[in-house]
């Protein structure tokens, strides 16, 4: 199988891999940049606004990218031309993961007060909820709008669109969430997905735990997979954040290293085509 070097990104990705037109990946990295591609003929620089710090991102139904710049406290906003705007900037505290729900609303994790913010689209934010704990680490939504978060230390949080607190998934349940869960995706069904430790964690909507799958090492470091969305598909990406590659589940299970990059990405997320939440709403 080929391997081409995609210079523009950094990512040496394989031909075999490639999910087809119908879906835009959005690389986040730490040092600011978003890339995006859909192929190898299909490559571009998306954003790179100087973005101090940035950490978490996520699509609203309308198309819209919004990134955590936690280094300044802020939201940005980028239109689908990549065209910047500032979206939210009072109100926050080392903004990290972001989600929207099905009305347009932007939820955001404030690693440095344990908040979540709820923002509604015109940029209004409100105190959600507290956490407790400031080692938050990434959030989706479901189709029923309520919201999960995953902690280090209470596993996975959930809150329905009222704010009522519970624990989905606990760190001392049947199955094991240490060293913690971090990141979170939906598939088609409505279960829920977090990376933990080298394994990929299925969810029912019960809250019944399994074993998906076990990421595959990529390179030196040691293996710790994080962020990941869902394609169209059904196949899962998986960033594995100290080896800066991108690793693709199939929905058996079977892993495969899909893209190795120069710098170190700190989300993933995927937009159908046409526009819709990725990564960040689920079933």
């Amino acid at each position: 199988m080929r391997t081409v070097c995609l210079l523009a990104f950094g990512l040496a990705m394989s031909l075999g891999s490639l999910p087809g037109h119908a879906d835009t990946f959005y690389l986040l990295s730490y040092g600011g940049v978003i890339k995006k591609f859909t192929d190898v003929a299909s490559q571009s620089s998306f954003a790179d606004n100087n973005l101090n710090q940035p950490e978490g991102m996520a699509f609203d139904r309308a198309g819209n990218l919004y990134v955590a710049n936690s280094g300044n406290d802020t939201i940005e906003m980028f239109a689908a031309d990549g065209t910047a705007s500032l979206f939210a900037s009072a109100g926050l505290s080392k903004p990290n993961a972001l989600a929207c729900d099905s009305a347009g609303n932007l939820y955001v994790t404030n690693v440095g007060d344990g908040t979540i913010t709820k923002f509604s689209p015109k940029g209004e934010g409100a105190t959600f909820a507290t956490v407790s704990v400031t080692n938050m680490n990434r959030m989706v939504v479901d189709r029923g709008d309520n919201l999960f978060v995953t902690t280090a230390t209470e596993g996975i949080v959930k809150f329905t669109p009222g704010g009522v607190r519970s624990i989905f998934a606990s760190p001392h349940g049947a199955i094991s969430l240490s060293p913690g869960p971090l990141g979170l995706a939906f598939d088609a069904d409505g279960n829920l997905y977090t990376s933990c430790g080298t394994q990929i964690l299925r969810f029912t909507p019960a809250g019944v735990g399994s074993v998906f799958a076990t990421v595959p090492q990529n390179g030196p470091a040691r293996c710790v997979p994080g962020p990941m969305a869902f394609d169209s598909k059904g196949n899962l990406y998986v960033v594995d954040v100290l080896n800066s590659a991108i690793v693709k589940i199939l929905p058996d299970g079977s892993g495969s290293l899909f893209a190795q990059s120069r710098f170190s990405p700190a989300d993933i997320s995927i937009r159908p085509d046409p526009p819709a939440a990725s990564g960040s709403t689920g079933p």
